[in-house]
């Protein structure tokens, strides 16, 4: 027993020193670098593009309980672009898509009477998860607006903070594909790359030469691009904070969509030999993977048997995952039967990855 265990943390100071070494080499690879360039225009893409639409007018929602004058006075404005509904229900749905302005309102039944005879009577405001932080000077910014347009003093009262739901089609889906395919490239583009770079330098003789063996050196290099995923997912995460509402389920995303990338990267390192191949290869596989995860952008406007079939491909079910992190404060709002796919599939790919070690060693 005493001799296993020492065995067992030999081995593990061998993979840590490897690891280590990696995370080091891949600082100074270029290749490397220019992964690491593509998904930061990748975080930053997917972060403000679909923001360039509301540049000008400022969209906003309004539910107008009676017939208040305000509206009227909106709509004669160029700052806003109002979007009116007919009931709360409808309201929330508009609120809850995230791509209807930073902050919504509602007109109490009688409010212009109140506003005339001077009664304190205030306007309901309600702003998205992701505009919490700057609540207090939206009121007040609007509440100035509104009053200019009224000629009197217009009060709003913040009365709610709207977290988006799981079936939105706001800009939380694309917020959750972000750190996702991040992690993906990463993870199938670091890995092969620093094992190609050991092998174009002789460097991985060298070390079959000392007392490490290939398992040693994957296992290695399963370190390090681990390392490299986390690193990167967690930078994605801290880009779009405002977004996430769980970390935990965050969190097990992440991690989860780390054991995928490097498991696809050490798939695409064992079975091909140098970066030419991993330039053909990487795309033909980063389709299937890339995109399902697209479908789930705009997974609602699939039929059922369609939105039926997403949940259970391994990629979706990652993405659904990150997307849990932005719609739901309490636990994992997600069907447990793709998630074992999930685990199966990653299992899998290391299993493969153990199965070519093997032969190698052979």
């Amino acid at each position: 027993m005493r001799g296993s265990n020492l065995h067992l943390l030999n081995d593990l100071q061998m993979i840590w020193t490897i690891g280590r070494k990696d995370i080091l080499d891949g600082l100074k690879n270029k290749t490397i670098w220019r992964y690491i360039v593509i998904v930061l225009l990748i975080m930053v893409s997917y972060r403000y593009l679909p923001l360039l639409g509301q540049v000008g007018e400022i969209e906003i929602v309004v539910y107008d309980q009676g017939a208040s004058s305000l509206v009227e006075a909106l709509n004669n404005t160029s700052q806003f672009e109002v979007r009116s509904v007919e009931s709360m229900q409808e309201f929330e749905a508009f609120m809850d898509d995230g791509d209807e302005g930073p902050l919504g309102v509602v007109i109490p039944s009688g409010y212009d009477l109140a506003l005339q005879s001077g009664e304190p009577v205030a306007l309901e405001g309600h702003v998205l998860w992701s505009n919490r932080t700057k609540a207090e000077t939206l009121r007040t910014d609007y509440e100035a607006t509104f009053s200019e347009l009224m000629g009197a003093p217009v009060q709003i009262q913040l009365v709610n903070i709207i977290i988006p739901q799981q079936d939105s089609m706001g800009i939380t889906r694309m917020t959750a594909l972000t750190p996702l395919l991040i992690v993906l490239i990463v993870g199938m583009m670091t890995v092969p790359t620093l094992m190609f770079e050991e092998k174009s330098t002789q460097t991985l003789a060298t070390l079959l030469i000392s007392p490490a063996k290939i398992g040693h050196v994957i296992a290695g290099k399963a370190v390090a691009g681990a390392a490299y995923c986390l690193s990167a997912g967690a930078i994605a995460l801290a880009f779009n904070w405002v977004f996430v509402v769980n970390w935990g389920s965050a969190a097990v995303a992440l991690l989860g969509t780390t054991l995928m990338a490097v498991g696809l990267g050490l798939v695409l390192g064992t079975f091909l030999d140098n970066l030419q191949q991993l330039s053909v290869w990487s795309m033909i596989l980063f389709q299937p993977v890339l995109i399902p995860v697209v479908f789930f952008a705009i997974e609602p406007i699939f039929p059922q048997a369609v939105r039926s079939v997403l949940p259970w491909l391994p990629n979706v079910a990652l993405v659904r995952l990150f997307h849990n992190s932005h719609t739901s404060l309490e636990g994992f709002n997600v069907q447990w039967g793709p998630l074992i796919v999930l685990v199966v599939s990653i299992a899998l790919l290391y299993v493969l990855v153990y199965w070519k070690v093997r032969r190698i060693e052979q």
